[in-house]
């Protein structure tokens, strides 16, 4: 018979956990396989009834890999190019002048740089006539 008090049943459930670690997990693997959609309708609804806890996880998950991050979407980009040319072209369409100020200030840097550049190239110039 199970127990009554709930910190007792919670410390006997610990016990069992921790030695059957293996069964437990190959019970767990057995389930999602057999359910996935399942276990994905379980998240979604998770994760719309609790937005701050999932954006905190995924603010610590990212602090803590960005590496990982960076190559995820260097893969997706590659693998969607042409989709994500088209969201691109939706959203400049939506909103054509934050776009355009997007440009102004690519501009800018650009020029800010090709200028810095060019002067580099200037001095190290002066530097090989002396």
């Amino acid at each position: 018979m199970p127990y009554k008090d709930p910190e007792k049943r919670r410390e006997c459930q610990r016990k069992y956990q921790a030695a059957n670690r293996e069964k437990i997990r190959e019970h767990q693997r057995k389930y999602q396989a057999a359910n996935p959609e399942k276990i994905r309708q379980q998240q979604r609804k998770y994760h719309a009834e609790n937005p701050e806890k999932s954006m905190e996880y995924q603010r610590k998950y990212h602090a803590e890999n960005p590496e990982k991050k960076r190559e995820y979407g260097r893969k997706y980009y590659a693998a969607n190019r042409e989709k994500k040319r088209e969201y691109e072209r939706k959203k400049r369409a939506e909103n054509p002048e934050k776009y355009r100020e997007k440009q102004r200030k690519n501009k800018s840097k650009r020029s800010l740089l090709k200028r810095s550049q060019d002067a580099l190239a200037a001095i190290n110039s002066r530097m090989g006539n002396n």
